[in-house]
């Protein structure tokens, strides 16, 4: 089962701590994160194991066709993943289509207060997140993409989302469809998100998470900048 988003929100919401919230509306500081970091991050909200990453396993078993010895069987004990080849190089900026005090909760992760930028010219903010990208050389503007995220249960057939990368970094898991995301999307390689440049794996479902990876945050982390935003936001406190 996939939980579709809307497609064309009027608004869009960004929770944060205060000071970078600040940033954002002052300096237009957008800061996205690459596939992996998510992968590597431990908070419930934010962290999620697999990011980039389409996992099927259906109820009964996952059937499996041996082609070379013509014979057909289930699986029970392993799912099906498909995972973004670029993960290290794919970046989020991720959003909201709701304004909701117990997303703002959720996501506070400190003392810090957690406030709401509302955007309420998507126009306006992609074409200057666009722009931004074109001056940096990190950031290919021919892989921006944005939109609404889908969600899905891990009994659901991928289809052919599975050779479509595009499509997994824009599709999650239906625990964080709370979230009503939108994000926008990068990457730092042209290829990203071209046909079949995905990494496929038969899991054992035992319940052992795969390690979590070392990263260099300067690597993981981009902040283009928009300059004020001031014009297309406003600061929303709880």
């Amino acid at each position: 089962m996939t939980l579709a988003q809307p497609k064309s929100p009027v608004t869009l919401y960004k929770y944060f701590p205060l000071q970078y919230a600040q940033m954002f509306i002052e300096e237009g500081v957008v800061q996205f994160s690459s596939l992996s970091w998510f992968l590597d991050f431990e908070d419930a909200e934010r962290g999620d194991e697999f990011e980039g990453t389409r996992k099927y396993f259906p109820t009964g078993g996952l059937t499996i066709n041996n082609q070379t010895q013509g014979q057909t069987f289930t699986d029970p004990t392993r799912s099906f993943q498909s995972a973004a080849k670029e993960r290290d190089h794919i970046f989020i900026f991720s959003t909201s289509t709701v304004l909701d005090a117990s997303l703002a909760k959720a996501f506070a992760t400190s003392s810090d207060e957690i406030v709401c930028v509302e955007l309420g010219d998507i126009r306006k903010f992609t074409l200057r997140l666009k722009t931004a990208l074109k001056r940096d050389r990190r950031g290919i503007s021919k892989t921006f993409m944005h939109g609404a995220v889908s969600y899905y249960a891990f009994d659901g057939p991928p289809m052919e989302n599975w050779a479509l990368p595009e499509r997994i970094v824009m599709q999650k898991l239906l625990a964080f469809a709370h979230q009503r995301e939108y994000r926008f999307a990068f990457s730092t390689k042209a290829d990203a998100f071209a046909f079949q440049n995905v990494e496929l794996f038969l899991v054992p479902e035992n319940g052992a998470r795969r390690p979590r990876p070392v990263l260099d945050e300067s690597l993981h982390r981009l902040r283009p900048k928009l300059g004020s935003m001031s014009d297309c936001c406003r600061l929303i406190r709880f």
